[in-house]
């Protein structure tokens, strides 16, 4: 029943973060509300290690991770990053300059972060519209190296958006893990998870 409702439930909240560019007044009219900025006060998870960690305790499948930055790695969960480290944002999570980061959490796979790379960030001064074409055309360009990712998705999560990247397998069990995260706390009113398949390099 819980996969049931969960499907309904992503079929209604899906938007395509590639196809933001072309229908950008509509997505900016209907995000307004939903702006990280605006929200920043209403999260349920205090922060972006918080609600990463959260998704992951519900994540089927489990395989070797760690978190935060090969500096200062958090091993089976997940670490908050330095956002001033620019060489970090731009080369390991595809972030584009511009992109004005305030807070960040990673969980990478620990073999190959092309296999499996989650990230939650705070953004300020970007609608839905303008973080969904900055971050696709990120990684459209991107000319990736020890394996090219199957697809990434793109999508809020109590207030914060998250980026999930890798293998297709693994990307349909952490779209399904954050939505049973949702249902359980019942934050759909406040910021509802919208996780969509952006981009595909095959």
């Amino acid at each position: 029943m819980k996969k049931i409702i969960a499907t309904i439930l992503l079929g209604a909240m899906v938007f395509s973060a590639a196809g933001c560019a072309s229908n950008t007044k509509k997505t900016e009219e209907t995000s307004v509300a939903t702006t990280t900025t605006a929200k920043a006060e209403q999260h349920k998870y205090a922060t972006t290690v918080d609600a990463l960690n959260a998704i992951w305790s519900s994540y089927d499948g489990g395989f070797p991770v760690y978190g935060g930055s090969i500096e200062n790695p958090v091993d089976g969960a997940a670490g908050a990053i330095d956002v001033t480290d620019k060489d970090l944002l731009k080369n390991t999570l595809l972030i584009p300059d511009g992109m004005n980061v305030t807070e960040a959490a990673t969980l990478i796979h620990m073999m190959n972060g092309n296999t499996f790379t989650a990230y939650m960030m705070k953004i300020e001064g970007m609608d839905n519209a303008e973080i969904g074409e900055a971050l696709t055309k990120s990684f459209t360009s991107t000319q990736f190296m020890c394996g090219v990712p199957e697809r990434i998705n793109i999508g809020r999560f109590d207030g914060y958006i998250v980026v999930v990247y890798g293998a297709g397998e693994l990307i349909d069990a952490f779209t399904w893990a954050a939505l049973e995260v949702q249902m359980n706390n019942e934050f759909y009113a406040n910021d509802s998870v919208t996780i969509t398949d952006a981009y595909y390099p095959n």
